[in-house]
């Protein structure tokens, strides 16, 4: 008897792997089915190899064919695992042992049951006469989500269409073909994309199954968590390897051409601004680019341009001209600009780029005084032109009002580099221009095409949505937006003016309401309620003053803390000061026990103090998340979260962090700093701060460090992006990295803390060693090689004190950790660490440790090690050349910073009440 389905099964974890096995293979499905077990994990358990050899067993007994068991200590063949090392060599092995009409590869990490096959099996005989490829829809549950991979409706793609399915585990191939191609087994990275490539486009056709399983791998376009990125292989090598030959062996197929655009467009966007892994170094960076540029000469202009591959955007528009700038090695190559009265655009080599129907004015802020409306903006996909040939102005009836641009950060850039800045500026009206009934359009002028914008609102400081009846309060006016015509409207404040606007946001609410999917209702009934609450709650806070603060909300005892502790020590009478931090945080229970107004993270009333409150302190940017408004339900209260941003920092503006820390981010007000330098840096025009929005008082945890030196060698980086895993949701820590111990980072740390002359000195001196990982380092923390001197201990720890061990530490050894400051702050030396092999995660624009540092910089470990060994048989005391550094970088050396940035507070309240 024949099988039907050969399922080549992969181990590579033993979780309830006997239960997937029995969930897949029912002794009722096995005469369809050949089964081979490839066993990457090395089974010793014996129990565990008996119930895989019944289910082998089992199938065995209703088919035809010999299925198998291969693994490292395989009592059917000890030679094969040996053999066969890589993934590669057990599919081509796999091609040679399946016999079955049609071929599957899958593993452990499929949760297919006998249900999926029966489904996927009906399927594939339905048309299995006129096919010989066909595949189901992978998905995964990310954060209670259901992601599929992809998601098409037709039974039968072609390679024109735009679906890139690279998971090997979801196809099905006819035995007519499985051997059309096998798998190359020097590859590193992607032979399982070559194969399928080269299969589908050959075969030109294939199916697919409208039925998702459930997987647990990591797809690819995971920015944070897919293992590729983390290769130097993945780039260079790859791309000039199986990237140029799928396009060399398929070049007349666009599905071919479309795959491998995908795959390069993974890796622009798996280094994208804060995602950048810092793997290839500069010299690395353009070989990767002179790869990518082999690539795009096989790949026609019209595939480059296609937008949104696999129905994912991967990368912004503008990306599609800098492949073309990179593919003709041209980077002052501009598209072709044609227009007529009503329509502009933009193309090349006779394909379209863009048509001025996708211009739009994006605000970012929205902020007035008692004379002038302020508005911020960036036009978007101005990537077309030339700027100095565009103009954009503001019209309010006959008044034109010009842009003022300007160079607020608007960078995008990959692999370090800087490769679209947009067009920003902003919008000075006075507010006596304004009547009832006043409308603002955006115009954009480029030569002698006038387009009116439409205008688009993405920040909580722009204060309107679109595609929600919202509006907003604007000095004495309400203020709308009108999709239709594209303007502002303005409209004077009355009682009847605010219900009916309000009641006109709930119909439009309720409206989604009836729309969406029943769990979905909840979330409009809590914006309703929360609205609700808001207004009939409103006289009882309008006479109150709310200022609210946090820090990392798992671990607390930041500058947050420390000003919240000093404002209900000495301002509790006067001003309700609130602290945001996790319900479970052993800091939330220490803090209630002495003050109140200690807030629990995301809950009903952090949200309605957020909704009152007129400043928040932030150590921590994208505020309202903090708050607890996420992005989509803060969509439904951007008129309402009108406090100002007053930031606080977390460490000090010394590095390159525009990206973050420019004003329009959170569209922070004040900005408080402790060093002369940080004005130095802030005050460049990137950041787009004046000189009276930034405020030297110094960080309020200084007011509690005090030197108490106990004999303690503190270790402690900061961390890398290309070390960990995954982006921290609000109030969790970072996940494990499998990745981590691969690194460079991990290998210089674990090297110096195990350094035997270092732990010999220390002994001898009287000193001891502690290694304090950064929080978000801090889920390695078992990764690191363990000694019997040498404490490691998690920065995210709950039980951690960093007043406590950085005043007790004599001597820190950092590399550009924010925290050195605290410790140089007590005029305690510092050692920094910088290997060559590990870059700085940001810019040192304005430090030059060199010049500016209070401890000498060492390049290697053997550098490092004497200097802590000449320190510790000095006394750890630092010298008077460091002091004076100290002296010149510090504003302030007392206690009395949080009482600084409560004066500093009192006094920007006093310039807003006397304009």
């Amino acid at each position: 008897m024949t099988s039907y389905i050969t399922l080549n099964y992969i181990i590579e974890n033993l979780e309830n792997i006997e239960t997937k096995l029995n969930k897949l293979v029912k002794s009722s499905f096995c005469k369809d089915i050949q089964l081979n077990i490839f066993d990457t994990v090395g089974i010793d358990n014996k129990t565990i190899k008996k119930h895989i050899y019944n289910i082998l067993k089992r199938c065995h007994s209703s088919s035809s064919f010999n299925n198998s068991y291969v693994a490292r200590d395989s009592l059917v063949d000890k030679k094969l695992y040996s053999q066969h090392h890589n993934y590669a060599s057990l599919r081509n092995y796999a091609l040679n042992i399946s016999s079955s009409d049609y071929v599957n590869f899958t593993s452990t990490e499929v949760d297919m049951s006998e249900r999926d096959l029966k489904i996927i099996l009906k399927e594939i005989k339905l048309q299995s006469n006129e096919l010989n490829i066909f595949c189901y829809i992978p998905y995964v549950i990310n954060n209670k989500d259901k992601v599929k991979y992809f998601e098409y409706k037709q039974k039968i793609l072609n390679q024109n269409d735009n679906c890139i399915n690279l998971r090997i585990e979801s196809y099905f191939w006819s035995k007519k073909i499985l051997k059309r191609f096998s798998f190359d087994e020097n590859a590193q990275f992607e032979f399982d994309a070559e194969y399928i490539i080269n299969q589908i486009s050959m075969e030109k056709k294939y199916g697919c199954i409208n039925h998702s399983v459930k997987h647990s791998f990591i797809y690819e376009f995971d920015f944070y968590n897919y293992p590729g990125q983390y290769y130097k292989d993945w780039y260079t090598e790859t791309v000039n390897g199986i990237l140029y030959r799928i396009l060399q062996n398929n070049k007349k197929s666009p599905y071919a051409k479309l795959a491998v655009l995908y795959l390069l467009e993974l890796r622009f966007a798996c280094n994208r601004n804060n995602r950048h892994k810092n793997i290839l170094e500069v010299q690395e960076i353009t070989d990767f680019y002179k790869a990518c540029s082999k690539c795009l000469k096989l790949i026609d202009n019209c595939i480059i341009f296609k937008y949104n591959i696999n129905n994912k955007k991967l990368l912004p528009k503008y990306m599609s001209l800098v492949l073309l700038k990179i593919k003709y090695n041209n980077q002052n190559l501009k598209p072709v600009i044609v227009y007529n009265k009503n329509e502009l655009i933009a193309c090349y080599d006779d394909t379209i780029l863009e048509y001025s129907k996708n211009l739009k004015a994006e605000i970012k802020a929205v902020n007035w005084d008692w004379n002038k409306l302020n508005i911020n903006i960036e036009i978007i996909n101005s990537y077309i032109f030339d700027s100095s040939k565009v103009n954009c102005y503001a019209k309010i009836g006959s008044n034109k009002y010009h842009l003022v641009q300007d160079c607020i950060y608007s960078l995008d850039k990959y692999f370090g580099k800087t490769l679209k800045s947009g067009y920003t500026g902003q919008f000075d009206i006075p507010i006596k221009d304004f009547k009832n009934g006043s409308t603002i359009g955006i115009y954009l002028k480029y030569q002698n095409f006038v387009i009116k914008l439409p205008i688009k609102f993405t920040k909580l400081a722009s204060r309107l949505v679109n595609n929600i009846d919202s509006y907003t309060k604007v000095s004495n006016y309400f203020v709308k937006y009108d999709e239709k015509n594209k303007v502002l409207t303005f409209s004077k404040t009355t009682l009847i003016g605010r219900i009916v606007n309000e009641l006109r946001l709930y119909a439009d609410i309720m409206n989604k309401a009836v729309k969406e999917k029943s769990e979905d209702k909840i979330f409009f009934f809590h914006v309703i309620f929360y609205r609700l609450f808001y207004w009939l709650t409103k006289p009882l806070f309008n006479k109150k003053q709310i200022w609210i603060t946090y820090d990392q909300l798992f671990k607390g005892g930041d500058n947050g803390e420390y000003f919240f502790r000093y404002m209900q020590d000495h301002h509790s009478s006067e001003i309700d000061t609130y602290y945001i931090i996790n319900k479970n945080s052993e800091y939330s229970t220490k803090l209630k026990k002495r003050y109140k107004h200690v807030l629990s993270f995301d809950t009903f009333w952090s949200r309605i103090i957020a909704l009152n409150a007129k400043y928040v302190f932030a150590t921590r940017v994208d505020v309202k998340k903090y708050c607890g408004f996420s992005d989509r339900f803060s969509l439904y209260f951007r008129d309402l979260l009108s406090f100002d941003v007053l930031c606080l920092q977390h460490g000090l503006s010394i590095q390159q962090i525009a990206e973050y820390q420019n004003r329009l981010f959170d569209n922070t007000k004040l900005y408080f700093c402790v060093s002369p330098y940080e004005i130095d840096n802030l005050m460049h025009p990137v950041y787009g701060y004046l000189k009276d929005q930034l405020c030297l008082t110094g960080a309020p945890r200084y007011d509690g460090l005090y030197n108490k030196n106990n004999k303690i060698v503190l270790i402690t980086p900061t961390w890398r992006r290309n070390v960990t895993a995954g982006t921290n949701q609000k109030g969790h820590m970072h996940s494990y990295s499998e990745n981590f111990k691969h690194t460079e980072y991990f290998r210089i740390y674990n090297s110096l803390i195990n350094d035997k002359e270092l732990i010999n000195c220390a002994k001898e001196n009287g000193y001891k060693i502690i290694y304090l990982l950064h929080p978000i380092v801090s889920p390695q923390i078992d990764d690191f090689t363990k000694n019997d001197f040498v404490k490691i201990i998690a920065g995210a720890g709950p039980s951690l004190n960093y007043e406590n061990i950085l005043s007790e530490a004599s001597l820190m050894v950092t590399d550009y950790s924010g925290i050195q400051y605290d410790f140089s702050f007590m005029r305690k030396p510092i050692v920094y660490y910088h290997p060559e092999k590990l870059p700085p995660q940001y810019e040192a624009k304005t430090m030059d440790f060199e010049e500016m540092g209070v401890g000498p910089v060492c390049k290697n470990q053997e550098q490092c090690v004497k200097a802590i060994c000449d320190y510790m048989r000095k006394g750890c005391n630092i010298s008077d050349f460091y002091e004076s550094r100290v002296d010149s970088f510090f504003a302030f050396t007392d206690h009395n910073n949080c009482e600084r940035v409560y004066e500093e507070t009192k006094r920007y309240e006093h310039r807003l009440s006397s304009n």
